[in-house]
């Protein structure tokens, strides 16, 4: 009876060292199962603490909050400096020096032009007046060099003009058709 017992508990040793294996093999993945979930666990709690401690900052800096409406967009054409009014500008300076400096030399030229200015200033007797005498090779080169002095004023002129529509045509009418 008492080999029978032995044997009997034998058995019974067996069967339970033989179901051992796979228990082990249970816990252990249940062990990694369950460090995966506190890993996954701890993850979200840190994420939701960083979104708790995002929020507090938002909150406290809400007067320092600014949002882009509309996006800065640089403009087509310079803003400054207007050369429509530099252009002007300059016509009219030209023209005002140009007729201000003929009468400021002729109001500092105290030369004596012709015969009753002497005899005002002088308060003489004119004797003699010499007529000056022109040869028709110096007419026809002072005629040449007007001509010149014109053909120079006159490219110049259309030149500045030319401009001046450039600027009207891209400024006003947003025409662009040369770029200088």
């Amino acid at each position: 009876a008492r080999s029978s017992e032995l044997l009997r508990q034998q058995q019974q040793a067996k069967s339970v060292l033989g179901g051992m294996p796979k228990e082990q093999e249970e816990w252990t993945k249940l062990q990694r199962d369950r460090n995966v979930y506190q890993h996954i666990y701890d993850d979200l709690l840190n994420k939701l603490e960083t979104a708790r401690v995002s929020k507090d900052l938002e909150l406290t800096d809400k007067g320092t909050t600014f949002k882009i409406i509309d996006p800065a967009t640089a403009p087509l054409s310079p803003v400054k400096p207007d050369r429509v009014m530099f252009i002007f500008a300059g016509i009219f300076l030209g023209i005002a020096s140009g007729v201000g400096s003929a009468l400021g030399v002729d109001y500092l030229n105290q030369s004596l032009k012709d015969e009753d200015a002497i005899e005002t200033r002088l308060n003489l007797p004119v004797l003699v007046a010499i007529p000056s005498v022109l040869v028709e090779e110096d007419l026809v080169q002072e005629k040449r060099l007007d001509r010149k002095v014109m053909i120079a004023a006159s490219a110049y002129s259309g030149f500045i003009l030319l401009l001046l529509l450039k600027e009207v045509l891209s400024k006003y009418l947003g025409i662009s058709f040369m770029s200088f």
